[in-house]
């Protein structure tokens, strides 16, 4: 069910549509090609767009999920995700907003990604209240 909001989501903010299923890692030495086409246009060539699956790029999302309800996905674009970037893009906009909307049990859960645990946002956590998860 996430795969599929995460699908519409992506769709609407980017118009690029993603298979919600988790396809097999290739063993490095297959050398493989994956080759997506859109709906409706099999087999014409105009439409085929090839795919590289490792080191072909990607893209990074953050969302918020809780029992009580989630936040929009939102796409970050134009580079790495810095520190400076994660409290301007995702925390001040997205993350204290939904902090207060679920109220004194919120807990900020993230993983140990530099990002996340700079001193700028370590500052910022405190200084808005919010308690991450060890």
């Amino acid at each position: 069910m996430i795969a599929f909001l995460l699908q519409q989501h992506l769709r609407s903010a980017t118009g690029t549509t993603v298979s919600t299923h988790d396809y097999p890692k290739p063993a490095p030495w297959c050398r493989r090609i994956f080759i997506w086409r859109d709906r409706g246009r099999r087999n014409n060539p105009a439409f085929v767009h090839e795919s590289v699956r490792f080191g072909g790029g990607g893209v990074l999302v953050y969302a918020g999920i809780s029992i009580d309800g989630r936040t929009d996905l939102y796409i970050i674009r134009d580079g790495p995700l810095t520190a400076r970037r994660f409290w301007d893009e995702i925390l001040r906009p997205i993350v204290v907003p939904y902090a207060a909307a679920i109220g004194d049990d919120f807990i900020l859960m993230n993983n140990n990604c530099r990002p996340h645990r700079a001193n700028l946002v370590e500052d910022f956590l405190f200084e808005e209240g919010i308690i991450r998860m060890e």
